[in-house]
Order: C-alpha cells, then sequence, then structure tokens
C-alpha cells in the first residue's frame, strides 16, 4: 500500500511538470500491483491523453472497467468516465 501511494504521489508530481511519459510509466508499474486502483487508471488516463494517445487513452479506460467489473462488480466512476467525455477537471 505504502508502495502505491508513493508511485501515485511521484506519478502526481511528474505529471505536474509535464514530464507526462514518466508520469504514465508510474502509474503502469503501480498498476501491475494494485489493478483494481481506480485512480491509478485516471492518472494513466489523463496522461495518455496529454500525450495525444485518445486511442490508447480509450484502450486503457475499457482495461480499466474490465478489471473493475471483473475484480470487484462495479462500473468506473463518473470521475473516470468524465476524462473520455472532455469534461474532467
Amino acid at each position: 500500500l505504502q508502495y502505491l501511494r508513493r508511485s501515485h504521489a511521484q506519478a502526481q508530481a511528474r505529471m505536474a511538470a509535464g514530464a507526462w511519459a514518466e508520469a504514465l510509466a508510474l502509474y503502469e508499474a503501480a498498476l501491475q500491483h494494485d489493478s483494481l486502483d481506480e485512480a491509478l487508471h485516471r492518472g494513466a488516463i489523463r496522461c495518455l491523453l496529454a500525450l495525444g494517445e485518445p486511442a490508447a487513452a480509450q484502450r486503457a479506460f475499457e482495461r480499466c472497467a474490465q478489471r473493475l467489473m471483473a475484480g470487484l462488480g462495479v462500473a468506473p466512476s463518473a470521475a473516470t468516465l468524465a476524462l473520455l467525455s472532455g469534461h474532467a477537471p
């Protein structure tokens, strides 16, 4: 859990610095440890969108949705859905 928190904080710092590819790598590594953490999925999707990769962001969203449904029986939250609709903060 501590590793995931640290990875998420480091990724957010890289995003704030505009280092989207570095942040994406951190999110992807963290998702290898916890594929059910929706915040990590959102971070990866944000990075992909910032890198101009909307098709990859859509695939990342679909992976997120599949994992959440299979593992927790839930759909992605409104915050995650908003990323792809362009209404996310």
